[in-house]
């Protein structure tokens, strides 16, 4: 591609972009006003600016705002985005209170997979029946399931960051359940991708489960221990000699090898460098260190994707090990959180809307079908992660947040929507009540959270973007 087609394909991206951001800040806006997370907003811009509403109003306005040719960049943009949202709501989150509540965890994940599951089992015949009877009975009724049983830990993670309730053990409680749910909803997205496709084998998919376990080890062992020590030990260099002759130095002082001519004991990361120790500053992220951060995101995150499962699976886990370096998370807030929050995550929330058509349900049986699903997904995940909480000694009203919280299904549930419609085992009546159902529960998800929320932690709650 010469200069000419590449400064051409910028424009085809820099529009929408601008477009994207504008639209999606308002609707955010308009969204928290209405008393919703901004995310509910930014989903309603791509609804608007797709063919649900400007795709049917003014076709040829879409097109020329949305060529195919930019749908490539814009989807990796989203990635991008969605990548730097997980790593940060890894990082944000205070992991210690799981010592105490690591059994909450277990059963409101494992009910919060069950329940909705057995009520997949429930509707999934009548539903194959009357809407899809010429696909495939096992296949449509296994992504049925997993449609109703998944959550969407994007939408969740930045939920809690809004309310101010991310370093609560509630919020703990929440994100760590429904990282348990993503990581076995995927799994079996594979394993019936894997069916469906007649490539499905035990041997493979036990290799990945065992990668991936590998990987986690190595991040909370190796990597995240390094890393943090690199953090500490960054800004033993001198501010107008970043990169000079004290790099081997610190770089002796983060892998902690021992050495007088090396080390002495004023460095704030080990016994380490001879070089002038200063504390962390909030306010600044040494370059040094944060090519050596993105570096290792990208690894992580690569890491996951050649496992089998999604890269920002392998950027959370990252974030969860650094989440103890409160210096590291609170120069990440100040420095990035924002641009990530409103220049990159609003594309990939806008961007799913865009390839979402809210279609045409003209029938009283399709409606009909439609609030069956919609039921089963709100009583499964409500009522089983709301019954996992109460047996391991949560108070109702921590419980029903933390049911709340998981009934968020928003885009991860999308995904696997597309998936199965990719897959031909969703028609497009069918694929329109499982959108319906995935925005609905992300619209409830708010205003129950607040209704329900202890008194305490109501006090704290609240936005944390200013409009």
């Amino acid at each position: 591609m010469n200069p000419t087609a590449i400064e051409s394909h910028l424009k085809l991206v820099l529009l929408p972009w601008m477009v994207i951001v504008a639209v999606a800040w308002l609707m955010g806006r308009l969204a928290r006003r209405l008393g919703q997370p901004l995310a509910v907003g930014e989903i309603a811009a791509g609804l608007l600016l797709g063919p649900s509403f400007l795709g049917w109003l003014w076709p040829q306005a879409m097109q020329s705002l949305f060529p195919a040719e930019s749908a490539e960049s814009l989807q990796l943009l989203a990635k991008l985005g969605l990548i730097l949202l997980l790593f940060q709501v890894g990082m944000e989150f205070d992991f210690g209170h799981l010592a105490t509540r690591s059994r909450t965890v277990l059963a409101v994940s494992l009910l919060g997979i069950v329940a909705p599951m057995a009520l997949g089992l429930v509707i999934g015949p009548w539903l194959h029946r009357e809407f899809a009877p010429d696909t495939n009975r096992f296949g449509f009724q296994l992504f049925v399931c997993i449609a109703l049983a998944i959550s969407a830990l994007p939408i969740m993670g930045r939920i809690l960051l809004e309310e101010g309730l991310e370093r609560t053990a509630l919020g703990a409680v929440a994100i760590s359940s429904a990282a348990l749910d993503d990581v076995v909803g995927w799994v079996l997205l594979g394993v019936a991708t894997a069916l469906v496709t007649a490539q499905f084998a035990w041997g493979p998919l036990l290799t990945q489960v065992a990668g991936i376990a590998g990987f986690f080890a190595g991040l909370l062992w190796l990597v995240g221990p390094a890393l943090r020590r690199f953090w500490r030990c960054s800004f033993c260099l001198p501010p107008e000699d970043p990169n000079g002759r004290s790099a081997s130095r610190l770089l002796a002082c983060t892998v902690g090898i021992r050495s007088p001519r090396l080390h002495n004991d004023d460095c704030p990361g080990r016994e380490t460098c001879g070089l002038t120790p200063r504390a962390p500053e909030v306010h600044r992220v040494p370059p040094t260190f944060l090519a050596v951060l993105w570096v290792v995101l990208l690894g992580s995150a690569l890491t996951t994707n050649l496992l089998g499962i999604f890269s920002i699976f392998g950027a959370f886990m990252l974030g969860v090990v650094l989440h103890r370096e409160v210096s590291l998370v609170a120069a990440w807030r100040e420095r990035f959180r924002d641009f990530v929050l409103v220049a990159l995550v609003p594309v990939f929330f806008t961007n799913t809307g865009l390839r979402t058509e809210i279609g045409s349900l003209t029938t009283a049986q399709a409606w009909l079908g439609c609030a069956v699903v919609l039921a089963a997904a709100v009583a499964g995940k409500l009522g089983g992660c709301y019954l996992g909480a109460r047996l391991t000694g949560q108070s109702r009203r921590e419980a029903a947040c933390v049911a709340a919280l998981m009934n968020t299904r928003a885009l991860m549930g999308l995904v696997a929507i597309n998936i199965g419609y990719d897959l031909g085992l969703l028609t497009r009546p069918l694929f329109t009540m499982f959108v319906i159902m995935a925005l609905v529960t992300t619209v409830m998800t708010g205003p129950l959270l607040r209704w329900w929320l202890p008194v305490e932690l109501s006090k704290r709650s609240g936005p944390r973007l200013e409009d």
